[in-house]
């Protein structure tokens, strides 16, 4: 296959003006993507030679406003979806206090409707149909993939190996490689495939070393097991993975996790897709939980900056989702 091929994606889950508990502001706003996307992250992301991948939460599209603004949007960056059930028909709440629900929740006819309608929304408004996405809260199951598949979509970006959201998502044993996902099973590979899963960045650390079969069984929500995972991260070693993800993961281990990508490309000889996430609203002040004045939010883009710069020169090639699904080499699997 020759030398392994080290890609960078930038993607922002791209929504509404939240606030404390991630809790939607009143009335529904999203100026968050009107005036502080476009000057204080996409130059920066442009003068870096940098093409975003922006998923769109549905108040997003149908906001005429922001929907002209990241059309036009210089660099060609790449918009594609990411599903909050809350606000897409069938059954919409309008009112919700915030974007909690997670689609695998959903009865399956349900999740589908709202995958269609969000897909036509997006035609509608852009002209042309998307072909990544992410679900809300990393909320997706493996029933997701087929439905994608058959509303034209390549990539999906949900999975964040070794972590987990809820009891019913659980990345625990899923590759740090882009893969094509099994029908029954999100953690497991199939040898081919129609939509190709690109993880989101994760640094494993400890908890990457215990092995697959041990981290199968391991039940963060069981209670006992609960209960001695907090006492052992606080009182012993902190063995969480952590998400390559700048409001909260300090810059030493984004850095980290730049080098632990490296490290696997080399070891194993695979092409390799490392995934930055974040917000747009984590680009205005008092718009999301973490960041409340002009300084905060500015730090916060330039820690993202920094990280991306010290990945170019570690020699990662930027590019968005679709991109990357359209150039990366995937071996084949075993049945």
């Amino acid at each position: 296959m020759g030398s392994p091929h080290r890609f960078i994606a930038v993607t922002v889950d791209t929504e509404c003006d939240k606030g404390e508990a991630w809790r939607t502001q009143r009335p529904l706003r999203c100026r968050n993507v009107v005036e502080d996307l476009p000057r204080r992250f996409h130059q920066r992301m442009l003068h870096m030679g940098i093409s975003p991948t922006y998923l769109l939460s549905p108040e997003v599209i149908r906001d005429e406003e922001a929907a002209a603004v990241l059309q036009a949007l210089p660099g060609m960056p790449e918009l594609g979806t990411h599903l909050h059930g809350e606000y897409i028909e069938p059954e919409p709440r309008w009112d919700a206090e915030g974007t909690y629900a997670m689609q695998c929740d959903y009865p399956a006819e349900l999740e589908w409707a709202k995958l269609q309608q969000l897909t036509e929304l997006f035609r509608q408004r852009f002209g042309y149909p998307p072909q990544s996405f992410r679900a809300g809260r990393y909320g997706i199951s493996a029933r997701t993939i087929p439905m994608l598949a058959a509303l034209g979509y390549r990539v999906d970006s949900s999975v964040t190996p070794y972590k987990w959201w809820a009891p019913k998502v659980r990345f625990l044993t899923a590759p740090p490689f882009p893969y094509y996902p099994a029908e029954h099973d999100l953690n497991e590979p199939a040898p081919q495939g129609t939509v190709l899963e690109i993880p989101v960045g994760v640094l494993p650390g400890l908890f990457g070393k215990i092995p697959a079969a041990w981290r199968q069984r391991f039940n963060p929500y069981h209670p006992v097991v609960a209960w001695l995972w907090r006492r052992w991260n606080r009182a012993v070693y902190d063995l969480r993975p952590r998400l390559f993800y700048a409001a909260f993961t300090p810059l030493r281990e984004l850095l980290q996790t730049v080098e632990w990508y490296s490290r696997l490309a080399e070891r194993t000889g695979r092409d390799v897709a490392l995934v930055l996430t974040c917000h747009s609203c984590e680009f205005r002040p008092g718009a999301n939980p973490y960041f409340h004045t002009e300084e905060a939010c500015q730090r916060f883009v330039e820690t993202m900056c920094r990280v991306l710069d010290y990945a170019l020169r570690r020699g990662f090639e930027p590019a968005p989702l679709r991109e990357i699904a359209r150039r990366i080499r995937i071996p084949p699997e075993r049945p």
